[in-house]
């Protein structure tokens, strides 16, 4: 099954974005945009503005919210983000 990070860089290069073209109409910085895709959450300040960067870029590809995007819910989402924070040393 593939992860939400794998669904996020499928839908652009789906549409043939580049990561620059998508950072700039989601107002998401490359970087991020990148770590979104790579499922690297622990890179994130806090769960919650990777949760919200998932949001955002999720509803760039007409995903209504981190809930519809595939393999996720809310729920579970905090609960992996939460675990990749406490494994690399973030609470």
């Amino acid at each position: 099954m593939k992860s939400v990070g794998e669904k996020l860089k499928l839908a652009r290069l789906h549409r043939h974005w580049t990561p620059q073209a998508a950072a700039k109409a989601t107002k998401i910085k490359v970087e991020q945009l990148l770590d979104l895709e790579n499922d690297a959450y622990n890179k994130f300040a806090s769960p919650s503005y990777a949760r919200g960067f998932v949001r955002i870029y999720a509803r760039r590809w007409d995903w209504k919210s981190a809930r519809s995007c595939p393999n996720s819910t809310e729920v579970s989402a905090k609960r992996k983000m939460k675990a990749l924070f406490h494994r690399a040393g973030r609470n």
